[in-house]
């Protein structure tokens, strides 16, 4: 089990590396200079919007700080996990959508998919950067599961090129953000029992 979780890192740390770079070059000897340049864009604007999009789950956020204060931890989690939850249904609309997007170009290959990885895992690296420069270790905790969802996308791009539709993707994404909410609750959970602890 070790091994695998080993290999599984490997493979993700090269993809995240090497992913976007190798396939950006490659496209642009494609001549697809229009795909290369809206992924950077989308790179550099994607922050702002996806923060944007993510505002509504912070109304629950001062009745979990409120629950928590008054020593009421099972209610500090209860009124958590909708913001949890949200952050979640932004992540796979978002990636799914640009992955989808960008997978279902005509004649799309091998360095489409790296490239839509890339471009789709790109804005959430960025914030969970700056999240973990400010001390939310969190942040990392949700990027690890975005990857292994881009990156199960992938792999069912390359088994059946032809259907790279969004409900199809979101079948591929799902189980990694429902392994990302149950993770996260879980950890919260341990968090209210034992304030102290690190995990």
């Amino acid at each position: 089990m070790e091994t695998i979780a080993v290999l599984l890192g490997g493979l993700l740390l090269l993809l995240n590396m090497l992913g976007g770079l190798l396939s950006g070059v490659a496209l642009l000897f494609k001549g697809e200079w229009g795909l290369v340049l809206g992924g950077i864009g989308w790179g550099f604007l994607g922050p702002i919007a996806l923060s944007l999009a993510m505002l509504p789950g912070m109304i629950f956020a001062p009745l979990a700080v409120r629950a928590a204060e008054r020593g009421n931890m099972a209610g500090s989690v209860i009124w958590a996990l909708p913001s949890i939850v949200w952050t979640y249904v932004v992540v796979a609309v978002s990636c799914v959508g640009v992955f989808s997007y960008i997978a279902s170009l005509n004649d799309a290959g091998f360095f489409h998919f790296v490239w839509a990885y890339a471009v789709c895992t790109g804005p959430w690296s960025f914030m969970a950067q700056k999240d973990r420069q400010s001390g939310n270790t969190d942040a990392m905790e949700l990027m690890f599961f975005v990857q292994l969802g881009a990156a199960s996308m992938i792999v069912a791009s390359l088994i059946d090129p032809r259907h790279t539709e969004p409900l199809r993707l979101f079948w591929w994404f799902l189980p990694f953000m429902m392994l990302g909410v149950l993770h996260q609750g879980i950890m919260l959970w341990a968090r209210t029992r034992n304030p102290y602890a690190r995990f």
